[in-house]
């Protein structure tokens, strides 16, 4: 109906265009976020049963590009024909078969004395639906698509053009998911454009409604991992106290893009704080800068990224937002993060590149970073007082160590359960350190025999490595491991993300033996 109400308006080119949501939720005509307070709920109206589990907001996806379609088909001389940004299939189906349904549920009884004065056509509910999957295509070119359901075959759309497409299937009986829809791993994560323009609670909408159920899961993950944290006191508790104590976070603009997160969502408003804070405080990579050529006679630096964690729910939430300052409009910023955290744990713009870190010891608010601007990479270690700053035109790398540290992590949490895992996630992180330093000088080895040249560690290498290079480098066990969530590699010379991949599954030992330094 969404599709065939915008067709409409195109062959119709009324003045103006209103969407207007119907208020009976059992017809299901809402569109934007549902405002959860205002769905019936009683035992003679329950509208939540209708509503529940069924969103509606993956359709403001293809929102901008109708608009701007029908502006132009308006008024050709005065709006540019429009242009799609990026692929993307939104798609929407019944979960029930049409024969499930019955004229007497929505008070159409066509046996009963309700109808007798025929003011309503009585008709069989599976003659007017259609028991099928229908999709809406944004092709940024001429692609083919399929459609699959359950174990039957797929169906083959061919010819699909630039713009908006159209398709459809029916479920011909069957059921389930295909197995043709296995997710890759890795395989690269869903990218989603953030447009600055709009107010702060309407900037992740789509993401919300992309990753909706994947989200909701933050409830359990706060469990399990504050919970494991505090073991010895309720869970009840817990979320009191942090209902109490975590209400809001200090930005202002970033607690209302919360806001706008946690109403697409339903997620608490405490919860989606809570889990910004634990985002900011812990989190295990490497990261690190590699010189590559240019592809002009130069040298430019790479910045690579891999983020480990060790809570497999948070796999299936990373993402790369691309913002903009207005719709279509140029790529201002990009980062490789996790729906739902509204801050940056790894990003890039034109010529400065940025990852957060987890620091056992802190003397200071200040995190461990990794910058990249032109052909200088530096390490800002954990105490901007009394710490060194690293800079390397070459090759740098950091994990969860400072270059100073000798192992210990304080001596008042040394006898500690929590002070022994910090010891080991430092003693881990420096072998991490070791291997990736070894991988790199394997690397430049291999490219100076390779060109036949006498010195491996002669500026003439750095112009003969390339991207792909950085891309193996990162995928080095253990710099990659069964803890990484996803790696990424920045170009901050050109302000984009070059290449990243997510692991839904930790990776195997057929993986790691593959990507192992002989």
């Amino acid at each position: 109906m969404w599709w065939r109400r915008w067709q409409q308006t195109l062959e119709v080119l009324p003045q103006f265009v209103e969407i207007v949501t119907w208020n009976d939720f059992g017809e299901s005509h809402y569109v934007g976020p549902i405002y959860q307070a205002g769905i019936p709920d009683s035992p003679t109206a329950n509208a939540t049963a209708y509503v529940d589990g069924y969103p509606h907001q993956a359709w403001l996806g293809t929102l901008p590009y109708q608009i701007a379609a029908y502006k132009h088909t308006y008024n050709p001389a005065a709006n540019p024909a429009p242009k799609v940004a990026e692929y993307k299939v939104i798609f929407g189906y019944r979960n029930a078969p049409a024969e499930a349904g019955r004229t007497e549920a929505t008070g159409n009884d066509c046996n009963s004395d309700v109808n007798i004065y025929g003011y309503q056509t009585c008709c069989e509910v599976s003659k007017v639906l259609e028991d099928g999957i229908f999709a809406i295509v944004l092709a940024t070119k001429s692609v083919t698509a399929e459609i699959e359901v359950g174990s039957g075959q797929p169906t083959v759309f061919f010819g699909l053009t630039e713009g908006m497409n159209f398709i459809s299937r029916p479920f011909a009986g069957e059921t389930g998911l295909g197995k043709g829809q296995r997710s890759v791993n890795p395989g690269e994560p869903p990218r989603f454009t953030i447009d600055l323009s709009l107010p702060p609670e309407q900037r992740y909408l789509e993401v919300c409604a992309a990753l909706e159920s994947e989200i909701t899961g933050l409830t359990s993950l706060f469990d399990e991992v504050v919970g494991g944290m505090l073991p010895w006191v309720p869970l009840r508790w817990l979320h009191f106290a942090c209902w109490l104590l975590l209400g809001r976070i200090h930005n202002r603009e970033e607690h209302a893009e919360l806001r706008g997160i946690s109403r697409a969502t339903g997620v608490s408003m405490y919860l989606l704080v809570c889990f910004n804070v634990l985002l900011d405080l812990f989190m295990g990579c490497s990261s690190g800068g590699a010189a590559v050529g240019d592809g002009e006679g130069g040298v430019k630096m790479l910045h690579f990224r891999t983020l480990d964690w060790g809570m497999p729910a948070l796999r299936q939430i990373v993402v790369i937002l691309d913002f903009v300052m207005e719709p279509g409009g140029p790529l201002v910023a990009s980062s490789v993060t996790y729906a739902g955290f509204v801050g940056v744990l790894t990003g890039v713009r034109k010529d400065f590149s940025v990852s957060l870190n987890f620091r056992p010891n802190r003397n200071d608010s200040g995190r461990s970073c990794i910058l990249a601007e032109k052909a200088l990479t530096g390490h800002s270690q954990k105490d901007p007082i009394t710490a060194k700053v690293r800079s390397s035109s070459d090759f740098i790398v950091v994990t969860n160590s400072d270059e100073e540290d000798t192992g210990g992590v304080g001596t008042a949490k040394e006898n500690s359960t929590f002070g022994m895992i910090l010891a080991e996630i430092v003693e881990e992180a420096k072998e991490r350190q070791r291997c990736a330093v070894e991988n790199w000088r394997s690397l430049r080895l291999s490219t100076a025999n390779k060109c036949r040249l006498l010195d491996a560690n002669g500026d003439d290498v750095k112009g003969l490595l390339e991207v792909d290079d950085v891309v193996a480098l990162v995928q080095r066990y253990p710099t990659t491991n069964e803890m990484t969530h996803f790696a990424c590699v920045m170009d901050p010379r050109k302000g984009t993300v070059e290449w990243c991949r997510r692991w839904v599954k930790p990776v195997g030992a057929l993986w790691i033996r593959e990507h192992m330094l002989s």
